[in-house]
């Protein structure tokens, strides 16, 4: 069967943003920042700062082998998506244990 060119109801297209995106958002769920499940009170996954780091580490090195290769708005995607998840990554590790992110 040959393939559909994206029927109704499929997922779009990956694109090398909604990758990086992806990405991003699995780390951000690591990191604390994931919504709660279905209004439980509880987050959909546990922090984990060392996933968002393994995470964080992947984009870095999709940054280095795409260097060149980017057009101006994914290079500026993935610039400002590394430095929103280092400065959560630095946030979260400082924190003391057990202290929650105020939200403003």
């Amino acid at each position: 069967m040959p393939p559909q060119s994206n029927p109704e109801g499929a997922a779009p297209p990956i694109t090398f943003s909604s990758f990086v995106i992806g990405l991003a958002t699995q780390a951000l769920m690591f990191l604390g920042a994931a919504p709660e499940a279905g209004g439980a009170g509880k987050p959909n996954i546990e922090r984990n700062p060392a996933e968002a780091q393994v995470i964080i580490g992947v984009i870095e090195m999709l940054a280095a082998k795409t260097n060149g290769n980017l057009s101006e708005d994914e290079g500026k995607l993935i610039e400002e998506v590394l430095f929103e998840l280092r400065m959560r990554y630095v946030n979260e590790t400082r924190r003391p244990a057990g202290q929650e992110e105020t939200k403003s």
